[in-house]
């Protein structure tokens, strides 16, 4: 099977987790859910870069706003998440601080009106920055006492999907800058990779969602 095929296969089962999660997300309400909310409007814009996925994936015509748009999603979304669920003030100036600085090099970007260098420097802050979010609250956990297992909480499961595929995304971005050189074909198992990744990453989302005890 040719390396296209299974990327146009592999985008398709990214869209269906992108719409379980997203039904999974409306039937326990979790709009409903402060803590939860930024990740319900998340689900909303997944599934809309998803369907652009499949088109491109189709035409060919690349989307450079809507990924950086999506980038912008998951920083904004992520760090008003971790902000609802990190109690000390601490640990919310840093999030504010990470978002501010954020938003500093994306709009410096814009003003660079594309910069393919500053764009991978800004996913990159993104991934490092939740990476760094995700860690901090899996010491969070570590520090409490809960009234029931740690892995009925749906934020356990959101956060691990955080942690394992912001992890994997770094990973992909800076290899993807040395393998340019290299036959399209190594790319192509790099990007596979990368919707694998995004796959599994969703399904931990789901189940994240699904154990919403508060819906």
């Amino acid at each position: 099977m040719a390396l296209s095929t299974i990327y146009i296969y592999l985008t398709y089962t990214s869209v269906f987790f992108a719409l379980l999660s997203l039904f999974i997300a409306i039937y326990k309400k979790t709009y409903k859910d402060a803590t939860l909310l930024p990740i319900f409007w998340l689900m909303l814009i997944y599934l809309l870069v998803a369907g652009w996925d499949v088109f491109s994936s189709k035409t060919g015509v690349k989307g450079h706003m809507l990924f950086r748009g999506c980038s912008f999603a998951e920083i904004t979304c992520f760090s008003l998440f971790y902000y609802k669920l990190l109690r000390p003030r601490k640990w919310k100036n840093m999030i504010s601080l990470g978002y501010n600085i954020y938003c500093f090099i994306g709009l410096w970007d814009y003003y660079e009106r594309y910069n393919a260098n500053m764009e991978q420097k800004s996913v990159l802050l993104v991934a490092a920055l939740l990476i760094l979010y995700s860690l901090i609250t899996f010491l969070y956990f570590n520090n409490r006492t809960f009234d029931r297992s740690i892995m009925a909480l749906p934020e356990f499961w959101i956060n691990t999907a955080v942690l394992l595929y912001f992890t994997g995304s770094m990973m992909v971005y800076i290899f993807n800058g040395y393998l340019k050189a290299y036959p399209d074909d190594i790319i192509t198992y790099l990007w596979n990779a990368a919707l694998i990744s995004h796959i599994i990453y969703n399904m931990l989302l789901s189940i994240g969602l699904w154990k919403n005890f508060r819906g």
